[in-house]
């Protein structure tokens, strides 16, 4: 799952998941804005919490994933 708003940036990621033969709506799914009830869900959900962030973001993300005891990845 991929949250976020549509940015030039979430455009080149479409790009990528064409060209690595990866199916929208099957291997990856972009659900643009999520609210706070609905990242949790995601969160519990995850299999793996990846941080793709070029620059420092907080890393709220991976604390929040850590909460639910999920493995991380990050750039």
């Amino acid at each position: 799952f991929a949250a976020g708003p549509a940015t030039a940036y979430w455009a080149r990621v479409r790009r990528l998941v064409a060209r690595l033969g990866l199916r929208v709506g099957e291997d990856v799914h972009f659900l643009g804005y999520v609210d706070d009830a609905g990242l949790m869900g995601l969160l519990q959900a995850a299999g793996v919490v990846v941080n793709s962030a070029r620059h420092d973001n907080g890393t709220f993300a991976l604390i929040e994933a850590h909460h639910f005891g999920r493995p991380t990845a990050s750039r």
